[in-house]
């Protein structure tokens, strides 16, 4: 008897060594109820996982998955102490994937369940200053080769931007079919390449002043959308930046821009009237192909070449000024503009490359200018209403036209 009391002693002298000593080391944490983040947001559930692991093996790992799972984790009784949510505008990680560099959060993917989305200003204390999809190597080739959407699972429908925002990067919200509306704040600067690409819910996007560029792709597929205000701010708007936008009606370029990049607007079906200023110095190759409901536009008068394909398959185009400050029409470049049935070539151009006109089985007469000195094959082919096309005498060879037989040819 006497043995089995000292033992008793001795064996609970070495337990409170044992406890004495974890605790001293800070491996062990009796529950003492909730303990709050710090300030700094240092406390992550991946921290507390990484040291319930490693120092207490015999832990009950459930609690700080189940953490994971809830919004209202106050409190872990029953693990390595409690967990709370950070203090001031940061969130859970569970919510976000994201990177820190040079003391600034960049947002990669939103991994909640939210259908209202409000972008914290702070991450672990550091501003988010930029949001940017990262594609995985398999959806990049995918996007590379097949030119199709990175599916992604993402239900939200309304996206609010805190103003510590500076960038909306590359494939920010790129798939996010289910996305209504988004407010995006003064602080923003640039919206990047494929940005909305395929937010097939989005109607209406309003691109604040501080905005200078609009990426590649920016807004290519957002088949609902209807209005977008592009700020004065904005000097250049990349290629296929709204291609297949189907719902839109009207646009209003800014007298900032100065260059409307190829296949802007290519597959806009209802855009019915633009006004591009006089700013716009360079319009792309396609800009306008198959905007089929497309009545009149007015050329810009600083614009040196309507380039090949610009308003290929506009059959609805009426009418359309040429500036004289154009001086070489494209190949295609009124290719199926079936509606047109006068145009007015000015004195400036020169060249009038293969099938320009084709296909304009409208187009009633032309006048071709003194000044132009080359042609291209099959101009007019298709040109079925042609009646009188008057050509100078300096142009030779006309055989290669295809003008048709019935038209009445002048020569000037």
């Amino acid at each position: 008897m006497e043995l089995l009391i000292v033992f008793a002693i001795l064996a609970s002298g070495t337990l409170l060594i044992y406890f004495a000593i974890m605790f001293f080391k800070g491996a062990y944490k009796p529950n003492t109820g909730s303990t709050k983040h710090d300030k700094a947001g240092n406390n992550t559930f991946d921290q507390h996982k990484e040291r319930c692991d490693k120092n207490i093996p015999n832990v009950d790992k459930v609690n700080v998955d189940e953490a994971r799972q809830s919004d209202k984790y106050e409190s872990v009784p029953d693990g390595c102490g409690s967990i709370v949510k950070p203090y001031g505008s940061d969130v859970i990680e569970k919510d976000y994937e994201y990177k820190i560099d040079s003391n600034e959060v960049t947002i990669t993917k939103y991994i909640g369940t939210e259908e209202n989305v409000v972008i914290p200003a702070k991450i672990q204390g550091f501003p988010v200053t930029k949001i940017e999809f990262k594609l995985s190597s398999e959806e990049s080739i995918e996007k590379l080769f097949h030119g199709s959407m990175p599916r992604r699972n993402n239900s939200f429908k309304t996206v609010t931007i805190w103003d510590s925002v500076i960038s909306i990067g590359n494939y920010a919200f790129v798939g996010c079919s289910s996305l209504e509306s988004i407010n995006i704040p003064d602080s923003v600067t640039s919206i990047g390449n494929n940005a909305f690409e395929g937010c097939t819910s989005l109607k209406n996007i309003k691109i604040p002043d501080s905005v200078t560029s609009i990426g590649e792709h920016a807004f290519m597929d957002c088949t609902s959308l209807e209005n977008i205000n592009i700020s004065n701010s904005v000097t250049c708007i990349e290629f296929y930046a709204f291609k297949g936008c189907t719902s839109l009606e009207s646009i209003t370029i800014p007298s900032s821009v100065t260059y409307i990049g190829e296949w802007v607007f290519k597959g806009c079906i209802s855009l019915k009237n633009i006004t591009i200023p006089n700013s716009v110095i360079e319009i792309g190759d396609s800009a306008f192909y198959e905007c089929s409901s497309l009545e009149r536009i007015t050329l810009p008068n600083n614009v040196e070449c309507i380039r090949q394909n610009t308003f290929s398959k506009c059959s609805s185009l009426k009418n359309i000024f040429i500036p004289d400050s154009v001086t070489s029409i494209g190949a295609f470049a009124f290719h199926k503009c079936t509606s047109l049935k006068y145009i007015t070539i000015p004195n400036s151009v020169i060249i009038i490359e293969i099938c320009a006109f084709c296909g304009c089985t409208s187009l009633n007469s032309i006048i071709i200018p003194n000044s132009v000195t080359s042609f291209g094959l099959l101009v007019f082919v298709e040109c079925t209403s042609l009646k009188r096309i008057t050509i100078p005498s300096s142009v030779k060879e006309i055989e290669n036209l295809a003008i048709p037989s019935t038209a009445e040819i002048i020569r000037a």
